[in-house]
């Protein structure tokens, strides 16, 4: 917990026009709560409670997907860089033209 944070201790903010509210720097320190974090409002016995939602970990597969493009043309459906390695391949291996603009 951030240093000068009291469990329990009350931290006032004001409301702005908009109804937003400033979650002070040591208490977003305090609870991982950055830009882009998502919460949840809660509001039981006539308390509003914060809960900071904590997203699972992508897997590394999900966390590249889609990070990189490529304006070229799309590989042969039987390329297989495997073969073109081992130095089995037949053929000579095609050449990969840029695409037109």
């Amino acid at each position: 917990m951030a240093a000068g944070l009291f469990i329990g201790a009350p931290v006032n903010a004001t409301v702005s026009s908009k109804g937003q509210v400033v979650i002070p720097q040591k208490i977003r320190e305090s609870l991982g709560i950055v830009a882009g974090s998502s919460v949840d409002f809660v509001i039981k016995d006539n308390v509003l409670q914060l809960h900071v939602i904590r997203n699972k970990p992508l897997s590394t597969l999900q966390a590249g997907h889609g990070m990189l493009k490529h304006k070229g043309r799309a590989l042969p459906p039987d390329f297989d860089v495997a073969t073109l390695l081992s130095g089995r391949t037949k053929a000579k291996p095609r050449a990969i033209t840029k695409a037109k603009k």
